[in-house]
């Protein structure tokens, strides 16, 4: 076999496991995360008294707990399309801080503890995004409801205008605050 032959072969095995490995990956991903979040659901009552005297890692008090509507099943497993990579959190962050129309910041503060420069203004407390005995038990697909559609009850305006791929590089850094 001429050497022209061989390396067209090596480069021709070398694309087709990399294709086969593109096509693989996401249903690798979404059985690993189906795997882990099978156990993971919104707090029932039977975890109201864990939740009410809690801190978050940076002392602040975790947020009483709020009845609010619970997700769509349809997007109780939904995940993330993005791999978690640097600029999908740089971008989560830049959306978080500064560029979401309502940035996040001003009710969940700069990091995450719920006392942002508007959170005295809101009828309900925003979220401590660093409770980690809460946040563990929301999975993705549930944040991602949550900044989709908002819940009017708890005072979680709607972020509709933000793409998905926004949304979701929102949740990359927001997961940051409670790990």
């Amino acid at each position: 076999m001429s050497k022209s032959n061989k390396k067209n072969k090596t480069l021709f095995v070398v694309l087709m496991f990399y294709s086969f490995t593109l096509l693989l990956n996401p249903l690798l991903i979404n059985d690993l995360y189906a795997n882990t979040n099978k156990n993971s659901h919104l707090i029932d009552e039977d975890h109201l008294d864990d939740e009410e005297d809690d801190v978050g890692d940076q002392g602040q008090p975790c947020p009483k707990i709020r009845q609010v509507s619970p997700a769509p099943k349809e997007f109780k497993n939904k995940i993330s399309p993005l791999r978690n990579e640097p600029r999908n959190l740089k971008k989560g962050k830049v959306l978080f801080r500064l560029k979401a129309r309502k940035a996040c910041k001003f009710c969940h503060g700069m990091e995450g503890k719920g006392d942002g420069s508007m959170a005295d203004l809101a009828h309900k407390p925003p979220r401590n995004l660093t409770c980690k005995k809460y946040m563990n038990k929301i999975t993705d697909g549930e944040l991602f409801w949550v900044i989709k559609e908002g819940i009017d009850e708890a005072g979680m305006p709607s972020y509709k205008h933000l793409s998905d791929k926004k949304i979701w590089q929102l949740i990359q850094y927001i997961r940051t605050f409670s790990s």
